[in-house]
């Protein structure tokens, strides 16, 4: 097998168990209901009376797989996939693989990557110190 090959697997098995946990985590949440109730508020916070209410099944944001070492093997291919960006702060890479769960829910999100950086940090990839970072939207 040659090293594309080798990569594509990886890449391949990590975006799957992603999807998997992504797919897992939301029919969860999904089956214990929304977490918040919200409703249009005024410049102080005051909910307007008769606004509609809308529920929230979890935090809306954004999770990305933090890929510590730009210089490695393994980032020259990583690097060339959609969603992989150099980090702001410091050296690496961050990806976020679009195909994985389109969708807003932070936790899903965050659930996608781990699993992501469990497959690539068990193949040794990046020294085994990939990890998620996340922000509320």
């Amino acid at each position: 097998m040659g090293k594309n090959a080798y990569y594509e697997g990886v890449i391949a098995a990590a975006l799957e168990a992603g999807r998997a946990a992504a797919a897992e985590k939301e029919a969860a949440m999904r089956a214990a209901g929304p977490k918040w109730a919200v409703t249009d508020a005024d410049l102080a916070g005051n909910p307007i009376p008769g606004a509609p209410v809308y529920t929230m099944l979890g935090l809306c944001g954004f999770a990305w797989l933090v890929l510590p070492d730009g210089r490695c093997p393994e980032a020259r291919y990583v690097k060339t996939l959609p969603g992989c960006y150099k980090r702001y702060e410091g050296r690496g890479y961050e990806w976020r693989p679009r195909e994985v769960y389109g969708g807003q829910m932070m936790e899903v999100k965050e659930a996608a990557m781990a699993a992501m950086a469990k497959v690539l940090n068990d193949e040794g990839w990046f020294g085994g110190k990939c990890y998620v970072d996340s922000r509320l939207d």
